[in-house]
């Protein structure tokens, strides 16, 4: 059990790690930055704590994105690979888990064992939801038995439910930076298609539609994107150049 000078002390770094949570700019930082922030200040917040990670959960299946601690990433593939265990259990069920003694732990029989081979002793398993959403869970580990307490988990909880928000955010924005990026590149490769239906028009004296499904041949028989035009482009340019007797089929 933690003494009472620990609990002030980890009072003391929740106060303040919540305080680093709230002033997160996700504009500024990664979605891996963001969250390996968020393992950092569980492992100071959590009395006991010697390692921690987030595991993501994306169309069901989890990963591990980021830990403190070196033993961590281990023990999340552990339960990944069995399908079984506390980060697992606490994602499934939104409910959190806390085991003071994996040596007492009967629910997981083949993570158990594992685990304990490979030095944990306890656990404590929040499930990370914001706004509906189930995100992951936040993996809060002990090399020591008995070093997680009820109080343990409350102080996890309380981490939990800010770190989700956080994480949240900044998935949100990635998705909004992913979007706009895809955006972008989709409206160059359209301008970019539509200067070589220019072109072919030009060359062939046709109609748009069928310029169109003239790159679209050009495209398969060559095995080139259409969307990555620019190169055809050159090569029409170029071709456009030379003399008006070239066959049109041999032009890109």
């Amino acid at each position: 059990m933690a003494d009472e000078h620990g609990r002030d002390a980890t009072a003391s770094e929740l106060t303040a790690s919540l305080a680093a949570l709230g002033q997160f700019v996700v504009s500024e930082q990664s979605l891996h930055e963001s969250l390996q922030r968020v393992a950092e200040l569980s492992v100071r917040v959590v009395y006991g704590a010697d390692g921690a990670g987030v595991t993501w959960v994306v169309t069901g299946k989890p990963s591990t994105v980021t830990v403190a601690g070196d033993f961590v990433r281990r023990i999340d593939e552990i339960q990944y690979a069995l399908d079984e265990g506390p980060c697992l259990q606490a994602f499934r069920t939104q409910q959190l888990v806390l085991i003071e003694s994996l040596e007492l732990e009967k629910r997981w029989p083949r993570f158990t064992a594992a685990a304990l081979g490979h030095g944990l002793r306890g656990v404590v398993a929040v499930p990370l939801t914001a706004h509906g959403a189930q995100l992951g869970a936040l993996n809060i580990y002990a090399l020591q038995a008995w070093a997680f307490d009820e109080a343990s988990a409350g102080t996890a909880a309380l981490f939990g439910e800010q770190a989700a928000i956080v994480l949240a955010n900044a998935e949100a924005f990635t998705r909004a930076r992913t979007a706009a990026v895809n955006l972008r590149e989709a409206l160059t490769s359209r301008a970019v298609i539509d200067m070589a239906k220019g072109i072919v028009m030009a060359q062939r004296g046709c109609d748009p539609d069928e310029a169109f499904d003239h790159l679209r041949q050009l495209s398969q028989t060559q095995h080139r994107k259409l969307r990555d035009a620019s190169d055809l482009v050159d090569e029409m340019s170029c071709g456009s150049r030379e003399a008006s007797s070239q066959p049109a089929s041999e032009l890109d």
